[in-house]
């Protein structure tokens, strides 16, 4: 029987008598990776998604591999998405390994899983230890996070984590292109490389104006303007305020049709919320 998610638990932790020791065993790759380092803490409300939270550290975190081999293939391909973020936004090592691997087959192959893993961990670790509270350079590690907040708030929850990051990131990529930070084959390598993961690259099945009106809402949000992690063509990150909403809606555009025209994974009917 898996443990609730690392977030329920550090904000159990940090809440009762005002704090106790926590230490994280996380059971699925996304929580290896993602949900139980860096200390924040939080639950999902109507209004978005961890709004009620708090910053509170483990004592340690364990991550036994073993449990890979029971996640469901949805699972392990949602986890797979902050992997390779890591990847696009620190460690290009991360995207060397993970070429030409199936999830399937990278699970099969522990050296691989170790070390992959292993270094999208010391990528979360290390930001976080510079930066605990967000003030800076945290900000970082929400690259595709701006529209996947808003998909999974928009799905009731029922589209996964890692799936909303994984088109959050694509979007991400296409809003680069429109302010010339990325040239379209950059961005369409990364669309490539998330899509052979057996991730969804768009969400055809949602308006732009009903995602704008959840990201405007979002806690990024500073003085009523989005703000948005993206990369550039030399392998930077930068946080960028976005003010022309305009831009956004071409980019959401181009992601859905361009999808459409190349027969590129949207998400499934599984994944879709109910009517």
């Amino acid at each position: 029987k898996r443990c609730p998610p690392p977030d329920w638990r550090g904000f159990g932790a940090a809440t009762w008598l005002r704090g106790i020791e926590l230490i994280n065993l996380p059971t699925s790759l996304l929580a290896m990776v993602d949900a139980a380092i860096g200390g924040k803490t939080g639950i999902n409300t109507s209004l978005g998604k961890n709004l009620v939270g708090s910053f509170y550290p483990p004592s340690a975190v364990i991550c036994d591999l073993d449990y890979l081999q029971t996640l469901p293939p949805r699972q392990l391909h949602s986890g797979l998405a902050e992997v390779i973020k890591c990847g696009f936004i620190a460690d290009r090592k991360i995207l060397q390994i993970l070429n030409g691997q199936s999830p399937e087959k990278l699970v099969g192959s522990p050296a691989a899983a170790e070390e992959v893993i292993s270094r999208a961990i010391n990528v979360k670790a290390g930001v976080v230890s510079e930066d605990l509270r967000e003030g800076g350079m945290r900000e970082c590690l929400n690259y595709g996070h701006t529209l996947a907040h808003a998909i999974e708030k928009a799905s009731s929850y029922q589209v996964l984590h890692g799936e909303a990051v994984a088109i959050g990131m694509v979007f991400a990529a296409q809003v680069a292109v429109e302010l010339n930070l990325l040239t379209p084959s950059q961005m369409q390598s990364q669309r490539r490389q998330i899509a052979a993961l057996g991730l969804p690259t768009t969400c055809p099945q949602y308006s732009f104006k009903q995602l704008l009106k959840i990201m405007a809402s979002d806690k990024k949000v500073r003085g009523g303007v989005i703000r948005m992690v993206l990369t550039t063509g030399n392998g930077q990150i930068q946080v960028t305020p976005i003010t022309d909403y305009h831009l956004l809606e071409r980019a959401f555009n181009a992601i859905n049709q361009a999808d459409t025209a190349a027969g590129s994974p949207a998400l499934s009917s599984q994944e879709r919320p109910s009517e």
